[in-house]
C-alpha cells in the first residue's frame, strides 16, 4: 500500500509530535524535513512521555544506513492505553509502497502491549534506558522470531533473545553505545562442497 513518509514535525493522532532524532540524516519534502525513523523518539502530550515509533503495516521500508524510515499510520509506543498513530503530512509527495497487499501486514501493537508500559515506568523510576531492536530477515523482510542475539553495550557482551515479533530488548544505565549481533547455528552435519564446473 502506498503510504506517505513521515518526517520530524509530523503530528500524531492524539496531538503529539515526531521529535528530532540522532542518526542518519535524510530530508524529505519541499521544506527539507528530517525523515522520521523507526525507533525514533516521539513526544506524547497525553501521557507526557517520550515514546518511540514502531512499524505497523507492510514489511517493506526504505532504509538509510540500517535505519528504516517511518510511514503514515505507524504506531507510537508510549504510556497511553491506546497507542497513537503518525499522521504524515509534511513530506509532501514522498510516498513509499510497503507491499502490504503482496506480503501481508506486520503488526506493531503486540510487542507494545506486552512490554512498553512496564519498560517506560521502570525507566522513569531508575534512570535506565530501554532500546528495542527489530531483527528482520534481509531476504524476506520477516521478523526473526525467538532468535538469540548478542548485545555489546559499551564493550560488554550480553545475551538476549528476540520475542515472537522479532524485537530484542536491551536495557542500559543512561545512554550508551549498543551493537547488535544475531546468532545463527552452524549446520549439524558435514558439508559437501560442490564443484564449480
Amino acid at each position: 500500500m502506498m503510504r506517505r513518509m513521515a518526517v520530524v514535525g509530523d503530528k500524531l493522532s492524539n496531538g503529539g509530535e515526531v521529535s528530532y532524532c540522532k542518526g542518519p540524516f535524510f530530508t524529505l519534502g519541499n521544506a527539507g524535513q528530517q525523515a522520521a525513523l523507526i525507533n525514533g523518539p516521539v513526544y506524547c502530550p497525553v501521557c507526557r512521555t517520550t515514546g518511540y515509533i514502531a512499524r505497523d503495516g507492510g514489511p517493506r521500508r526504505m532504509t538509510i544506513g540500517g535505519s528504516e524510515i517511518a510511514l503514515d499510520a505507524d504506531v507510537v509506543v508510549c504510556d497511553c492505553p491506546e497507542y497513537p498513530r503518525i499522521v504524515a503530512r509534511l513530506a509532501g509527495e514522498a510516498w513509499y509502497d510497503d507491499l502490504a497487499e503482496k506480503l501481508g501486514v506486520i503488526g506493531a501493537t503486540t510487542i507494545a502491549e506486552v512490554s512498553a508500559q512496564s519498560a517506560t515506568r521502570q525507566r522513569e523510576q531508575t534512570g535506565q534506558c530501554v532500546a528495542w531492536f527489530c531483527m528482520r530477515d534481509s531476504a524476506t523482510g520477516l521478523p526473526l522470531r525467538d532468535q538469540d542475539v548478542i548485545a555489546v553495550v559499551s564493550g560488554v557482551h550480553r545475551s538476549c533473545r528476540t520475542d515472537a515479533n522479532g524485537y530484542a530488548k536491551v536495557e542500559t544505565e543512561g545512554t550508551q553505545l549498543i551493537e547488535i549481533h544475531t546468532v545463527f547455528s552452524s549446520p549439524k552435519r558435514n558439508l559437501i562442497p560442490v564443484n564449480g564446473d
